[in-house]
Order: structure tokens, then sequence, then C-alpha cells
């Protein structure tokens, strides 16, 4: 059932969806009951990041196959094009959105393949950072050289889970924990770059 549930999703301010028959409302608190939710998006708070957005603006929805995100394309008070990415808990919500705004809003739809050079970049990111990782922590001979002390609040604890993950695995078992993600990284860039995953688009 998606009229009048609250959807806990993962989005840029957003941390609660909630649909009723002509609106979609967002907020960036998690939000247990509607009449709060009501609140919210009616007299949102100096810090509170809480919209309504009508149906009408909707003018797109996409996804890709096998993915929970969810990306909204619609048109502000403004008059500005904006963008929500949301991503649902499960694949089960994101379908009964779907369905359910495609639906309500006569959307036609579309298929395509993901652009290869995409695929290609988006995966090769992840896989860069794990190899640079490997290297810095495989080749360090104590854990004592990363200096937890030395680095802003916010490299702190990022620097400790390093520190920890030296002193638990090794250089030994750093090298080939690393590589053995690096092979599986591998594998998933040169799945998706021969068979890119399928682009869903609903529009009006």
């Amino acid at each position: 059932m998606v009229l009048n549930n609250i959807f806990h999703v993962e989005g840029h301010n957003v941390k609660s969806v909630l649909f009723t028959e002509t609106e979609m409302w967002l907020s960036d608190k998690t939000i247990r009951d509607i009449e709060s939710f009501e609140k919210k998006v009616n007299n949102p708070g100096m810090l509170d990041v809480s919209a309504k957005i009508s149906f009408d603006s909707i003018k797109s929805l996409s996804f890709k196959n096998g993915e929970r995100h969810l990306s909204i394309s619609y048109t502000n008070e403004k008059g500005n094009s904006k963008k929500e990415v949301i991503t649902f808990e499960d694949e089960a919500s994101l379908s009964g959105v779907t369905n359910y705004l495609t639906t309500a809003l006569n959307m036609q739809e579309s298929v395509t393949d993901e652009n290869k050079l995409t695929a290609l970049l988006y995966n090769l990111l992840p896989l860069a950072i794990v190899i640079g990782l490997t290297i810095f922590l495989g080749t360090m001979e104590s854990s004592e050289e990363i200096d937890v002390d030395s680095v802003s609040r916010r490299s702190r604890s990022g620097a400790a889970i390093m520190r920890w993950l030296h002193d638990t695995l090794g250089s030994t078992g750093i090298i080939i924990a690393g590589s053995i993600i690096s092979l599986y990284l591998i594998y998933n860039t040169y799945n998706n770059y021969k068979r890119p995953k399928q682009v869903i688009t609903w529009s009006k």
C-alpha cells in the first residue's frame, strides 16, 4: 500500500516520504505518523528540510534494473527544474511507489541501456580506492605510522579504522583481503560493461 503510507528512505536531505492522492511529502527527519508529517511540511522549522511536491509538477521518473534508487524530476514553485534521488529499503517498496505514481500520472514507459562509459567510470572509482588503500596499508610496517591525532576531526574516525585494520589483519592480511575485493570489483566492472543495466523511464 502506497497511499498515506510513510516510507523511510535514503536521499539528499530526505529520510521520510509520504504520498497522498495529489502530492509527495518529503522530510529530512525520520517521521512515524501522518499528523507529525503534515505539521512538518506545512510549518517547517528553521533547521528542517521539508517540502510538498505536487503530482502535476512531476515530469519524469526513472530507475535502473536491480537497484533501489528512484529519480524524480519535477518543477519547483519558482519554475526551476529539480531532481530528487530516493533510495528505498527494498525493491518491493520501489515497485509499489513507481506503479502508484505512473498510474496516477498516466505516464508512458521507455527502456534504454545504461551508458557503458558511465557504468565503467562508476565501477572504477571504488576499485581505485580499494587498490590505493591496499597498497598504502599493505606496505606499511607499523600502524603507528598512521597518526590519528594529527588529522582533522572529520578524518580522525577514518584514520582510526585504518589503524585498526592494520593491527587486526597485518600487512599480509590486508594484501590478501584487498586482492580478493579488487578481483570482485574487476569482475563486477567487466560484467556491467558487457551487460549494462536497463534504465526504465516514465514520462508524461
